[in-house]
């Protein structure tokens, strides 16, 4: 169900209608999946939201891990590292060959400072 006449910033939750997050001209349910494609460095895969979706990246998480952190010291040490690379790091453990997507989920500040977290992100090797 589409929502024409409703102009929101983040995110609306309601028993008639489903969860919508509006991000500039974007529109996301919470059913939506974002696509990357890789190799990205975590730098790039930050900056790549910030531009495209004009969102202020505060968190990238990797599950229960935390990949970046805006306020962490020693997340900012892994944003010159691959995307997997920083995830094996976080995690302590070598990534599986065999996986090709990594899920990842994003969270922070749409221009006028409202806190948002995006769709489900899937992050393609």
């Amino acid at each position: 169900m589409k929502i024409n006449n409703l102009i929101l910033l983040c995110v609306v939750q309601s028993k008639l209608f489903p969860e919508v997050i509006f991000l500039t001209i974007l529109e996301f349910t919470k059913w939506d999946k974002i696509d990357i494609n890789g190799p990205m460095t975590l730098l790039e895969l930050k900056n790549h939201f910030e531009e495209k979706y004009k969102f202020e990246v505060s968190m990238i998480t990797y599950g229960t891990a935390t990949v970046y952190s805006s306020f962490g010291n020693d997340s900012k040490s892994r944003l010159d590292m691959k995307m997997e690379a920083a995830v094996e790091h976080v995690m302590k453990k070598e990534f599986p060959k065999w996986k090709k997507i990594i899920a990842i989920g994003v969270s922070g500040a749409v221009e006028d400072g409202t806190d948002c977290m995006l769709p489900d992100i899937r992050y393609h090797i």
